[in-house]
This record gives C-alpha cells, structure tokens and sequence, in this order.
C-alpha cells in the first residue's frame, strides 16, 4: 500500500489527539483492522477512504497525498443529528436566488462577528 496513506491517516488520528482504539471506534472498524490500514498492510478502499477523510474531518486528496492541505473538502449532515442544519441547506437547495442571497448575506454578517 502506498505508504502516505498511512503516514496521512497516523497525522490526522495524531492531530484529533485520539489512540489507534479509539479511532478504530470512531469508524465503527475493530481494532485489529484500523491498525492493518494504518500500517499499510492492508489498503482501504475509495469508499472506505471516502469515510475515513469524513469521520477524520480532512479529504481524500490529502490521505493519498494529491495535496498538502489536511482540511476537509466536503461535509456530510445527517438528518437525523443535524436536523435543522440539513434543512436549511435543504432550503438553500431549492429555494430561488433571492432568498439563497439573504442567507449568504446573513452568514457573511456572522462570520464576520468570529
């Protein structure tokens, strides 16, 4: 396996602060099989890269080493844990450019008061 998936995949679990154990928890893997990703000898694949980069909050690209940059390219809301965030975007999704651009307009108000 190539060997900066791994590399990748032990900064990121490092940089959440969390062990091996707890990481296999995270992604609901055994342990013995979090560890065989880790140490390359066994390789995951897309989709469970895919999942990896979600859980890891980073992305694909950086776990396989197309780019330098470790923070997440894509966010996942789960209806059922963020509710009311998955229906504004939703919302957002259906709703006509005027009303896209009042809510781009109060995001940008808030993010400016961070």
């Amino acid at each position: 396996m190539d060997q900066i998936i791994c590399e990748r995949m032990r900064i990121v679990r490092e940089g959440l602060g969390i062990n091996k154990s707890e990481a296999a928890d995270i992604l609901n893997l055994s342990k013995m099989g979090y560890h065989r990703y880790e140490t390359g000898e066994r390789t995951p694949s897309y989709q469970t890269l895919t999942f990896i980069a979600q859980k890891f909050n980073t992305s694909v690209a950086y776990l396989t080493g197309e780019t330098e940059d470790a923070h997440a390219d894509q966010i996942v809301l789960d209806e059922k844990n963020d509710g009311e965030l998955f229906a504004l975007v939703e919302f957002y999704k259906e709703t006509d450019s005027e009303n896209r651009e009042r809510i781009l307009s109060d995001y940008r108000k808030l993010a400016q008061k961070t």
